[in-house]
């Protein structure tokens, strides 16, 4: 089974919304085909109508996707843009499921090398020492002993055989003092924690910023996140600074695209999803104002 690789931010970027819902679903329909079947993003056109079942009118379609710069027409059909930037190359997949049935191959030979059937089943085999007569534990042994009289077995002393430490002589490396018994009255109350880094107080800022504009905005406080406000501030911070997404917020909460509009879509998880759209606009507006 091998995976295709997509942005959690592509049914939101202006060219998918340029496509429309067909667009899009027949652009991943496509990458799925493409991975599955080994094509290096070449998409036959004699295999469209099939790649996207139901869908009306794939050619008009794939027209929408190659005006979009999403594919490209070649000969014979289509070919997904950009394909080897962001997939693995049929080769590379090629490797890796030849690697995995070596690897497997060898363990297989090697488990069944070291392995005895017993009772139909394979078990590993033990060395010959560790066979002993039937009815001795472990520990004991057999004394020979005169015809017809029965077997004498003898069993060491515990202190001659255990290897066992003492509890009460083993040091206990989470309490102080010299010795100390091993048990449950003796493990730690509570965990030792790693290092860790620092808090980023951008974060912080971010989210108390989300809340008042919130707040503002309609009145209320926003609804509990669950704790999906402090992921959701990192990532809308990572590659920016934090006026650009304070921006971001205020500019989704005041005026947003109009599809999470009509869904009333205002969380910081939806101000996240729509950043390209809000900054796409911005540079729209920038650019008709020069």
């Amino acid at each position: 089974m091998a995976w295709v690789r997509l942005d959690d931010g592509f049914p939101y970027h202006p060219k998918a919304i340029q496509v429309g819902p067909y667009g899009r679903d027949l652009f991943n329909c496509g990458l799925c085909y493409s991975n599955r079947f080994l094509t290096d993003g070449f998409i036959p056109e004699v295999t469209l109508p099939q790649i996207a079942p139901g869908l009306p009118n794939p050619k008009r379609i794939a027209a929408l996707l190659v005006s979009a710069t999403l594919w490209e027409k070649c000969e014979g059909g289509w070919r997904i843009h950009d394909y080897h930037v962001y997939q693995p190359s049929a080769a590379e997949i090629k490797a890796a499921q030849e690697r995995t049935s070596a690897i497997r191959s060898v363990g297989g030979r090697a488990r069944a090398a070291t392995a005895a059937r017993v009772g139909g089943r394979f078990a590993p085999a033990g060395p010959a020492d560790d066979q002993q007569p039937a009815g001795l534990s472990a520990g004991e042994s057999s004394t020979s002993s005169p015809a017809g009289a029965p077997a004498v077995t003898s069993r060491p002393s515990p202190a001659a055989t255990s290897t066992q430490p003492n509890p009460t002589q083993v040091k206990n490396k989470y309490l102080t003092g010299d010795t100390a018994p091993v048990g449950v009255d003796s493990l730690p109350t509570t965990r030792r924690r790693g290092n860790r880094k620092p808090a980023d107080p951008r974060v912080k800022e971010l989210i108390e910023f989300w809340y008042e504009t919130y707040r503002a905005r309609f009145g209320s406080p926003p609804p509990v996140s669950g704790g999906e406000d402090g992921s959701n501030a990192k990532r809308l911070l990572s590659g920016r600074d934090l006026e650009e997404a304070k921006w971001l917020v205020r500019e989704h909460l005041h005026n947003p695209p109009e599809f999470f509009e009509q869904k009333r879509l205002y969380r910081l998880g939806h101000v996240l999803k729509a950043a390209t759209i809000l900054l796409a606009r911005r540079a729209e507006q920038r650019e008709f104002r020069a």
